[in-house]
């Protein structure tokens, strides 16, 4: 009988308990949350938990905003409030609504992206055009600059023959045409 009793007793406070304890996770991803021996930041260091850790609530304060809190090991502690989500599934399902919105948002970029690169072909395709163009004029441009100089070359050797056999010419000339006009004149005539 006495055991029956005891039984009872303790299911009873299991039970008291279990309607008292929620389950809590941490839910901050950037770092580890130390947890305090008392409902504020005078009380010293109790545990650290990582993101994730599945904690039980046992009862919290709404003044200064600490949960007290007993961990698998049955460590209690006290943890500030909005570190804490009731349920896993809450943290994912914010995490499937954020990245819902991301691929919405992103979306939409990556499609107006698509369709400026569509309209970007026909341009990409006329300067890879034009660059050929420009490419083959400008080993057009050097062949005739060569043509021309070796044409400027010519001509500069062409006018120095021609002015030369002019002068020559002219000497000639001169020499002949000074030779049957010239009277001779001698000293004793």
């Amino acid at each position: 009988m006495k055991l029956i009793i005891s039984i009872l007793i303790v299911l009873g406070v299991v039970a008291s308990f279990s309607t008292l304890a929620n389950n809590a996770y941490i839910y901050d991803k950037s770092k580890i949350i130390w947890s305090l021996k008392g409902p504020s930041k005078e009380f010293s260091v109790a545990v650290k938990y990582p993101p994730g850790t599945k904690l039980t609530s046992i009862a919290g304060t709404e003044n200064n905003g600490y949960t007290q809190v007993v961990d698998s090991r049955g460590r209690k502690s006290w943890v500030i409030s909005s570190l804490l989500l009731p349920t896993a599934n809450i943290l994912l399902d914010q995490t499937r609504i954020e990245i819902s919105a991301l691929k919405v948002e992103h979306g939409k970029q990556v499609r107006e992206l698509q369709s400026e690169l569509a309209a970007r072909a026909p341009l990409e395709k006329m300067n890879e055009t034009l660059q050929s163009n420009i490419a083959g004029m400008q080993v057009e441009l050097e062949q005739l600059r060569q043509s021309n100089s070796a044409m400027s070359n010519r001509f500069n050797r062409e006018v120095y023959f021609a002015g030369g056999i002019t002068v020559i010419v002219g000497i000639l000339f001169g020499w002949i045409f000074g030779l049957r006009g010239r009277k001779r004149n001698s000293a004793w005539s």
